[in-house]
């Protein structure tokens, strides 16, 4: 029996009919079903319709050239494994998505470099209110257990905020890509300076990494995208406080390495950075979460204090050249003392100006007795030198001005070299340099005796010898047995570096030491080696105390790369000088800063300049934005400097004989 009297039953069967399905309508597939629980897309090809809500909006020209779609909450599935957000390419993207409106999307199924996406063919606004609220960020707590690129495939194109407070580790690719590298936690150290070089041992230490590192990038995959701006309106994506990077105030205008950003939040997505090879997970920001920084590392304002009546540095001065580069060749041109490799400086006049006026700040400000310079032209006996010390002693030279230990000529078959200055009338040269131009070095260490000749010093009738060295870089291999990266955290040529270190022991034994008359020895220069690795212990082994390690401790650092920081730049004091030793100190005025700080300027001076080094001019915007910052020390180089203090002051409690 119906349960229905049989008049009414027509009408049902009508309004019954009225629901069914029409075939030749889509039906709607959930996100979820698109992304699949694995590595790709279950359906590839398909033609589908989803819908959701727009999390992230790229489209336009110069940017991503689509947007980010993700379920409701309230339709998302049981399934952890499976994303509940996906890419739209919509390239020319004739119907806007604003970030929180409702949209449905029809388009193709496919992988683009690993990345699942729907290449859309139709997009329709359902609903142009805001329903962010509906969607509820996933939470990301590193460092990631398991396997990570499994971790984030689960959560590939969705909105995710991570938990802890995340540490600004490197900048390097800021200008070029618009990212920038955040680590959980504090900033992590170079494998070696801790740890002997092994292949398992760093092979973990990367994979450690790799667990808590994650990338925030800007809107596109344009290679030097600011770039591509009318001139004056060329802006650095973050921080976006005020719309780009610039001069200003830290944490708004800009953020140095070692800042944090807390509670991130944005869309997650693997993708690459418009180069072959750069691909990996990041974020993309959105406008209902900007990315903000908070200042964890200010700028040290003044040097640190070191004690001491003397007091002794080792510069980095990033190539310091007077000879203006000029060719397009990296490796060939008109510098060296053969005249045959690459000028490796200032690109102009306009340049040289600038790095001449922040290196002499630099050295102004420290004070030094004396300074251990690395990364001089190498050119005829007094050319880049008297260039530089003439703006030093002009700033500062006062009644004991800066003069050079003159070696005679170049120095060694490299484009650069190492030099002493030193203040007159504090302490005076006992004789010439003595350099060792043993084939090992191609940039051959100078060492120079001094004794204290200012009756008013403390240090009066202290005689010391400071040796300057700046042993082969890890970035290519100089031909030794051994100098091939063995992927052990020592990199490239530490064999060659090896045997640096060891004729450098034998050479201050044997020609340097007898010379002195006085055993007290000081090594400063860039020894291009971190603190474990063998260069490095075969000096301590040898009796020099490197006075980083020994008296800052762990969190010393001078140099940041790849995102990791460690110490290339040294102070070591043999057995005799290690009990004068007062103090040292890093000034962190270099390696922290964003590399757009540095010397070059706006103007690609053509054939000599590479693209990278054109600086984007953001002069019209409001505010301007401004990357050269006169009278200032930050970013003279991309080595922190190292001072030290030698022979102690007397206690000032019984100074002139009275407590």
């Amino acid at each position: 029996m119906l349960p229905f009297p049989r008049p009414f039953l027509p009408a049902c069967l009508a309004l019954a009919a009225a629901f069914v399905p029409d075939s030749s309508q889509a039906v709607v597939t959930p996100i979820h079903d698109v992304q699949g629980n694995g590595s790709a897309t279950p359906i590839p090809g398909t033609t589908v319709e989803v819908q959701g809500v727009v999390t992230a909006n790229f489209q336009g020209a110069g940017r991503l050239r689509g947007f980010f779609l993700q379920e409701r909450d309230a339709t998302v599935d049981a399934d952890p494994n499976t994303s509940e957000g996906i890419f739209i390419f919509c390239n020319a993207c004739a119907t806007g998505a604003l970030e929180g409106t409702l949209m449905s999307v029809t388009g193709t199924v496919s992988e683009f470099n690993g990345m699942t996406e729907i290449t859309s063919t139709s997009v329709v606004l359902l609903d142009g209110g805001n329903h962010l609220a509906e969607v509820t960020p996933a939470t990301i707590d590193l460092p990631i257990a398991g396997v990570v690129d499994d971790y984030y495939e689960a959560r590939e194109g969705m909105k995710v905020q991570f938990v802890d407070p995340l540490s600004v580790g490197e900048h390097f690719q800021l200008f070029r890509f618009g990212e920038v590298e955040l680590y959980e936690g504090s900033r992590p150290r170079q494998f070696t300076e801790f740890n002997t070089p092994s292949v398992s041992g760093y092979a973990a230490h990367l994979d450690a990494l790799a667990r808590r590192t994650i990338l925030i990038d800007d809107e596109n995959n344009t290679e030097n995208a600011p770039l591509t701006a009318a001139n004056g309106s060329q802006a650095i994506f973050y921080p976006r406080a005020n719309a780009g990077f610039s001069v200003g105030t830290q944490g708004v205008d800009f953020f140095r390495a070692g800042d944090q950003v807390q509670s991130l939040i944005g869309v997650l997505h693997w993708d690459f950075a418009g180069v072959t090879g750069t691909s990996a997970w990041r974020i993309r920001p959105t406008l209902a979460n900007p990315v903000t920084f908070t200042v964890a590392n200010p700028r040290p304002a003044d040097p640190p204090v070191v004690d001491g009546a003397i007091t002794a540095v080792s510069m980095n001065l990033l190539n310091y050249f007077t000879t203006i580069d000029t060719t397009s060749s990296n490796t060939t041109g008109p510098c060296g003392p053969a005249a045959t490799v690459d000028c490796r400086g200032a690109d102009s006049v306009a340049e040289l100006i600038r790095q001449r006026e922040r290196t002499s700040i630099v050295i102004c400000d420290l004070n030094a007795t004396i300074y251990g310079l690395v990364e001089l032209e190498n050119t005829t006996p007094s050319a880049s030198i008297s260039d530089l010390l003439g703006a030093v002693n002009t700033r500062c030279g006062g009644a004991h001005p800066y003069a050079f230990a003159n070696t005679g000529g170049t120095l060694g078959p490299d484009a650069i070299r190492v030099q002493h200055i030193y203040r007159t009338g504090i302490v005076s040269p006992v004789g010439s340099p003595i350099s060792d131009l043993d084939p090992i070095h191609s940039r051959p260490p100078s060492a120079q005796t001094y004794d204290v000749v200012d009756a008013t010093n403390l240090a009066f009738g202290q005689r010391f010898t400071a040796v300057v060295s700046h042993f082969k870089s890890k970035g290519s291999s100089a031909g030794l047995p051994g100098d091939d990266d063995a992927n052990d955290g020592a990199g490239a040529s530490n064999a060659t570096r090896t045997a640096q270190a060891n004729r450098l022991i034998t050479w201050i034994n044997t020609s340097v030491l007898p010379a002195t008359g006085d055993p007290d020895v000081l090594l400063l220069g860039d020894f291009n080696s971190y603190a474990q690795e063998t260069p490095i212990t075969a000096l301590t082994g040898a009796g020099y105390q490197d006075l980083i390690s020994t008296r800052l401790g762990a969190t010393a650092y001078s140099y940041l790369f790849d995102g990791q920081v460690g110490h290339l730049d040294y102070a070591f004091a043999n057995a005799a000088l290690a009990t004068q030793v007062t103090g040292i100190g890093i000034w962190h005025i270099n390696s922290d800063e964003v590399e757009l700080f540095d010397y070059n300027d706006d103007i690609r001076d053509t054939p000599g300049e590479a693209t990278f080094e054109e600086e984007p001019n953001g002069a019209a915007l409001v505010p301007p934005r401004v990357l050269f910052q006169a009278a200032s020390p930050y970013r003279a180089s991309d080595h922190d400097p190292v001072m030290v203090g030698l022979f102690g002051l007397p206690d000032p409690m019984f100074q002139n004989g009275f407590e």
